[in-house]
């Protein structure tokens, strides 16, 4: 996508802001439909399948906060990009969304060194206090997941046999990977997220940048500020875990 094939940058704002009140609205609507369906279920705790009840909610309840923030990384990457790319204040040149989006993982995939980078480069100053909204998603999860292991274990009590204990266990099982990934994305994890892939969107679509992977030939590597180490996507193999990642300890110069 170019300038002059007929997609113009109104176009383009039009469509990431639809698309990040779509986002915002997924966020907040898919944990109220599964609580609803939730409250919905408690009047059938007397029948048989209520047994299946606390794995169903724990499942969904799993799946939907790796698809929020899924969502909160996807719209913090796009509010960065509008920031630099579309509005009247932009100082980057603008060579369309898909484009940039590819540059952007082409950027991160040959910059082992993407997560020291980002960091030294990091405005600090700009990073609020947390998302707005991301919170009260957060806990309302983790809720609902304490809800769920605390059901399954009061329809065990209620009538104690060896087909609820078969129940409860995938319960228990999915409460203790939810456990990891609420520890690993606490809200304050996300805070910076906006500045962080400010800093990327800077140096992919820099003008000495854009010239540089203008010209590389196909299936060439990008010549990129950092060193290339395969080794750092043993740690880190998406380009959301580097653009979210916490603040690393920086690297010691050789004296």
């Amino acid at each position: 996508m170019t300038p002059g094939s007929g997609i113009t940058m109104i176009h383009e704002y039009d469509t990431l802001r639809n698309e990040l009140l779509e986002a915002k609205r997924h966020i907040f609507e898919r944990p109220l439909i599964i609580a609803a369906l939730t409250a919905a279920g408690l009047q059938f705790l007397d029948k048989p399948f209520a047994l299946a009840l606390p794995s169903v909610v724990a499942l969904l309840m799993l799946f939907n906060f790796w698809f929020t923030l899924n969502r909160i990384q996807s719209a913090n990457r796009i509010v960065a990009y509008i920031q630099l790319v579309l509005e009247p204040s932009a100082k980057l040149q603008w060579v369309g969304w898909e484009t940039s989006l590819r540059e952007y993982r082409r950027w991160l995939r040959t910059n082992p060194d993407a997560r020291t980078f980002i960091d030294n480069e990091l405005d600090q100053f700009a990073v609020p206090d947390a998302l707005m909204y991301y919170p009260a998603v957060y806990y309302f999860h983790v809720a609902l997941m304490i809800s769920a292991v605390l059901a399954s274990g009061a329809l065990l009590i209620q009538r104690p046999n060896l087909w609820r204990v078969v129940f409860i266990l995938p319960t228990l099982l999915l409460a203790g990977r939810s456990i990891k990934d609420f520890t690993r994305w606490k809200p304050n994890r996300l805070k910076a997220s906006i500045e962080r892939n400010r800093v990327i969107w800077q140096n992919v679509l820099g003008v000495d940048q854009i010239d540089s992977w203008r010209q590389m030939p196909k299936g060439a590597s990008q010549t990129t500020p950092v060193k290339q180490l395969l080794s750092f996507f043993t740690k880190f193999d998406t380009r959301d875990q580097i653009a979210e990642s916490r603040p690393a300890v920086p690297l010691k110069s050789k004296t």
